[in-house]
């Protein structure tokens, strides 16, 4: 659904499955298409659609990425919505610019194992995964969509 009326429901109890996740502190990171203004729609080359993470915009050409900000050695739970209508997103978790390897704990709710650095995730599905944070206090986490 695109424009802003979907949205993230949290059912707990990935803890009894997961147990890794027990004690760890939650995000919940929303990631929406945003309506490109009509002007830009007239080209063939350009994307249909940008996206926005916890509405904020992540936007074409330059594409920079969202930030998030979190403790060094830290670890925590995210949980990654794509509400997005027709958006195909390559995620990854990049300290300095570095792509990290984190664990994912589910996909679209079913309990997984596997390490990764990178996630696709296509549109309209949700993932839970969590991550240790191994970069130094102050510097901050990017996700690239």
């Amino acid at each position: 659904m695109q424009g802003g009326a979907a949205g993230a429901i949290i059912v707990e109890g990935i803890q009894s499955m997961q147990p890794v996740t027990v004690g760890l502190r939650e995000r919940v990171l929303i990631i929406r298409d945003q309506f490109l203004p009509d002007v830009l729609h007239k080209s063939t080359d350009l994307p249909s659609a940008d996206v926005s993470i916890n509405d904020v915009p992540v936007l074409y050409p330059t594409y920079v990425p969202a930030h998030l900000y979190m403790n060094s050695g830290r670890k925590e739970f995210c949980r990654i919505v794509s509400v997005s209508a027709k958006t195909i997103l390559d995620l990854q978790l990049r300290f300095d610019s570095v792509p990290q390897v984190f664990q994912l704990t589910a996909l679209d709710g079913v309990p997984v194992d596997g390490c990764s650095n990178q996630v696709l995730i296509p549109a309209s599905l949700a993932f839970h995964k969590y991550f240790v944070a191994v970069a130094l206090s102050g510097t901050s986490t990017t996700w690239t969509a």
